[in-house]
C-alpha cells in the first residue's frame, strides 16, 4: 500500500508511472488493488488497469494493450472502423487532441490508424 501510496504521491507531483502487481493465484492482487482505490478520490485521479494472463504471456504488450482496448472501449468484434472512431473519439476525451498519438495507439492495437501526415503507413512498413 505505501508503494501505492508513493505512486500516487508521484502523478500529483506530475509524474506518472505505471505499475505491476504479480503473484500467484489467491495472494491478494485483486484485494490490494480494491482496498487502494477505496482511498482514492477517483475524480481526481484517472485510474487505468490492464490485465495480463497466463496464455498472453509470450504476446508483446499484453497488459498494455487490454488497458488500452478497456479504457478505449474497445470490444472483441468491433471492425476496423469502428475501432478507429473510439480511439480518436476516447482519446480526445481523455489526453486532448493528439493526433500524433493516433498511430501508436493503432499499432498497439493491431488497428492502423494514420494521421495527417500518413504517419501509419511509416509504422507498417517499420513493423512489417
Amino acid at each position: 500500500m505505501a508503494q501505492l501510496s508513493d505512486a500516487v504521491d508521484r502523478l500529483r507531483a506530475g509524474k506518472g508511472s505505471i505499475i505491476s502487481i504479480c503473484g500467484d493465484a489467491g495472494t491478494g492482487k485483486s484485494r490490494l488493488v480494491e482496498e487502494f482505490k477505496a482511498t482514492l478520490d477517483l475524480k481526481e485521479i484517472q485510474w487505468r488497469e490492464g490485465h495480463a494472463y497466463a496464455y498472453s504471456q509470450n504476446i508483446p504488450y499484453a497488459p498494455v494493450t487490454d488497458m488500452l482496448r478497456r479504457a478505449l472501449r474497445i470490444e472483441e468484434g468491433d471492425s476496423p472502423s469502428k475501432i478507429r472512431e473510439k480511439v480518436e473519439r476516447r482519446v480526445e476525451l481523455l489526453v486532448g487532441r493528439r493526433e500524433d498519438l493516433m498511430p501508436y495507439i493503432g499499432s498497439l492495437l493491431a488497428s492502423p490508424i494514420p494521421n495527417s501526415r500518413g504517419q501509419a503507413r511509416f509504422l507498417e512498413a517499420t513493423l512489417a
